[in-house]
């Protein structure tokens, strides 16, 4: 059955969203570069045109020295060159005295009148000025009109121009409609990119999902492998391990069942005959019918009896059995009974956050104890095994290897993290902040030494501990 497409459903696919994710990727980083191509060659544009009209306003602003223009604006030369610098730049140029008075104004607007700004009055402190008008555009420079005398520069007027951006407006134009051009195919080109890496990407799940349904579905009894992605892998390996279980399982209820089936035919075979007996003899004694009637009681009863313990097993399967479970704090149990010296405690069996009971997996007996050793302040905690303790290596590899007498928790943690079976990591970890030391002892030599774990133990003449 084909599911239903909706957009919460289309939004819902990992598949979907990363290709989203790249779209958005693509798209914002192409529609950056461009703004950033567009700016800076505006920003570049602009120093350059400012230069450029920089430098010949210092090449006039001599030659307004030279031939005496503040004091006698009449010198034809220089009257064309600035009519030349404003028709070059298509703008205005002025020229200021020293009493903010305009001497020259080559659009003929405000010759004799008073110029005071702030560009006009920093100029005139010698500094230049320029500013750019976007919205108008028009970039404005002030120069200052400057004579050595003596080494000393002394200010006589200011130059203020207006010069049209129009050139630098089309060029920028060319330029956004070419890069509106390219960020429309990068969009085709990113969204096409996008479709086939997040397909590319969500293979692997693709092909898990098409797996699981194969051997939900019954086509397929191998167990699934798709080692893409390390992600994939560790589902492929739960559940694995799920089928795995599942199978074991299945085979066992197929015994169960075989095994049930054959033990609720006995009796059944047993009262059919017993009855067919008695109603194909017409003539059967009394005591032969009480006693075939006897028989057939006997294997009701028998088969009675299997079905009672089989829903017995249901009931315990589903958890239904009453069990005492009550909450018990280690250390008031102690403290309460002083005369006691031994408590049986039981581990390994613990519960989850919904109170169901589960088990604590490898090394849960050793780590349960660990707990209890904290939980009530022990002196110290023995673990017992089959083996001497700990060893310097795997005595099935290296015979020689020898007996660790004392070790620390950091290197035990490490050894047990390395390959160590003796004792499992979680164990050593409960018991490190009470620094409480833990006895690895053998099962089948109470007497013999062990293996101490403690927090500062003493050097020995080895410094490698373990291979």
């Amino acid at each position: 059955m084909r599911e239903k497409i909706t957009w919460n459903n289309i939004f819902h696919s990992f598949r979907i969203r990363i290709f989203i994710l790249l779209v958005t990727i693509g798209i914002i980083s192409s529609l950056t570069v461009g703004y950033s191509i567009l700016f800076n060659y505006e920003v570049r544009a602009v120093a350059v045109k400012e230069s450029e009209v920089s430098n010949q306003l210092m090449i006039l602003a001599n030659h307004l020295l030279t031939y005496n223009y503040l004091s006698d604006p009449s010198s034809e030369v220089v009257n064309a060159e600035l009519e030349q610098l404003s028709n070059l730049y298509d703008g205005r140029v002025l020229i200021i005295g020293g009493n903010f008075k305009v001497i020259k104004d080559t659009y003929n607007l405000s010759v004799g009148k008073n110029i005071i700004s702030k560009e006009v009055i920093m100029s005139f402190k010698g500094e230049s000025m320029s500013s750019y008008d976007k919205e108008n555009g028009f970039v404005e420079l002030t120069i200052p009109i400057t004579e050595t005398i003596e080494d000393r520069n002394i200010v006589r007027g200011v130059m203020l121009i207006s010069v049209s951006t129009d050139t630098i407006a089309q060029t920028l134009q060319i330029f956004r409609t070419n890069v509106w051009i390219i960020e429309a195919i990068l969009a085709i080109f990113v969204f096409l990119l996008s479709m086939i890496v997040s397909k590319y990407l969500t293979a692997p799940f693709e092909k898990v999902t098409e797996s699981l349904k194969n051997v939900s579905n019954g086509f397929s009894n191998d167990l699934v492998e798709v080692s893409d992605y390390k992600e994939t892998q560790r589902i492929v390996e739960a559940f694995n391990n799920i089928l795995s279980k599942y199978r074991a399982l299945n085979e066992s209820r197929d015994e169960f069942v075989a095994n049930v089936s054959h033990e609720l035919k006995t009796p059944i075979t047993s009262v059919k005959l017993l009855a067919e007996s008695l109603t194909t003899n017409e003539d059967t004694p009394i005591e032969l019918y009480k006693e075939f009637m006897s028989d057939i009681v006997g294997e009701i009863d028998r088969e009675d009896k299997i079905i009672n313990d089989l829903l017995e097993l249901v009931k315990l399967d589903k958890t239904n059995a009453e069990l005492d479970i009550k909450s018990v704090n280690v250390n008031e149990m102690i403290e309460s009974n002083p005369i006691i010296s031994l408590f049986i405690v039981p581990g390994f069996i613990a519960s989850d956050d919904k109170g169901r009971m589960v088990t604590l997996g490898r090394g849960g007996s050793d780590y349960s104890a660990s707990l209890y050793a904290v939980g009530s302040k022990a002196r110290a905690l023995e673990t017992w095994k089959d083996v001497p303790g700990m060893m310097t290596a795997d005595p099935k590899i290296v015979p020689q290897a020898m007996l660790i007498k004392h070790i620390s928790y950091r290197a035990a943690l490490e050894l047990s993290h390395f390959g160590a079976k003796v004792i499992y990591p979680p164990t050593i970890q409960p018991v490190v902040a009470e620094r409480i030391p833990i006895f690895v002892k053998c099962t089948f030599d109470p007497e013999g030494e062990g293996t101490l774990i403690e927090q500062n133990p003493p050097r020995g003449k080895n410094k490698i501990i373990g291979i």
